[in-house]
């Protein structure tokens, strides 16, 4: 098993409303969680638990969750309201590669930047 968490900084020309997630794994098996910061917030901050429930998003924050296996596809849209959001994906792998692509689709994202998650 191994995890990799990213963050995904993302710039829009305004408020970006509506975005298309598109989330393909190209080689392995995981499971995916991807969560949503309008804040700006660290994955500890973005999550209640409660009675040691797994993580819950707090209202301004919205999650994804999936097991994906080898050349899997899956999508889904999401309204953030934010003009510049970040994504945090976390990746937790059951082989020894895993190859995951994560693509956003909206018509005013202007950049984005990923980097390996740091508190």
């Amino acid at each position: 098993m191994n995890i990799d968490a990213w963050t995904i900084k993302v710039e829009c020309g305004g408020i970006c409303d509506a975005i298309n997630v598109n989330v393909t794994v190209l080689q392995g098996q995981c499971d995916l969680m991807l969560l949503w910061s309008v804040s700006g917030d660290s994955i500890p901050h973005i999550c209640e638990k409660e009675n040691g429930s797994a993580c819950q998003p707090k209202r301004h924050n919205l999650a994804w969750t999936k097991r994906m296996l080898n050349d899997n596809s899956e999508s889904y849209d999401v309204r953030i309201g934010s003009d510049a959001p970040k994504l945090y994906a976390v990746i937790v792998g059951y082989t020894s590669y895993v190859s995951v692509s994560i693509k956003l689709d909206a018509t005013n994202i202007l950049r984005t930047e990923q980097e390996l998650y740091r508190e």
